[in-house]
């Protein structure tokens, strides 16, 4: 539940609080409460902070490659599937996914355009892809109504780190489901596999 005062929007949509300045934003928020899971990750000795992986599908998709591109953190590897949070300008121009409340809230209040924008640039993933340094997998889906391949694509572009990407051709925003299930479980297998091998070979 969400109890935090914002200082400049509000509204019963969560993306349209705080929209005039990224320090009140509910992204920034949002973030902030991501960042918080390394924190606890320092703070439990019984985890390794060598061995780091993100995951997301949707917003937790866009999440991740977003404290991916933001964390000084040494991360493994980045999962992420139907992202959200990449393109963010057409995202609200096109009314998808849940960036639709803000062009409703920029209908009501079309001087404010300018801020909102900029606010929202501060979130953008194609603003941190080439910070990630990691090998990244993603997914879409060529179907995708609420998070467009087409606009996850424009970060994927930017991505310079080793890469990957799973199109499922025809489907919706539910992706690959279990089929994408099953090929991250594979995934994360030879990956902890390599992981093993490199910790005996600096035995």
């Amino acid at each position: 539940l969400d109890t935090a005062p914002y200082l400049t929007t509000n509204g019963e949509s969560p993306m349209v609080r705080g929209l005039l300045t990224p320090e009140d934003s509910y992204m920034r928020r949002l973030v902030a409460d991501q960042m918080r899971l390394f924190s606890v990750i320092d703070a439990i000795p019984e985890l390794d902070n060598d061995q780091i992986f993100l995951h997301g599908n949707s917003q937790g998709g866009g999440l991740a490659l977003l404290l991916n591109g933001i964390c000084r953190k040494k991360i493994r590897a980045t999962l992420a599937n139907v992202p959200s949070h990449s393109n963010i300008s057409r995202r609200v121009h096109e009314k998808t996914g849940s960036y639709g409340a803000i062009a409703d809230y920029l209908l009501l209040h079309p001087e404010d355009e300018q801020h909102v924008l900029a606010t929202l640039a501060v979130f953008d993933t194609k603003y941190y892809a080439k910070r990630i340094a990691n090998p990244v997998f993603t997914s879409a889906a060529s179907a995708d109504t609420t998070c467009p391949m087409k606009d996850f694509l424009v970060t994927y572009r930017r991505l310079t780190a080793p890469k990957s990407l799973t199109v499922y051709w025809g489907k919706g925003h539910e992706g690959g489901e279990s089929r994408q299930l099953a090929r991250e479980i594979s995934l994360m297998k030879q990956l902890t596999e390599e992981l093993n091998k490199d910790a005996d070979c600096n035995l």
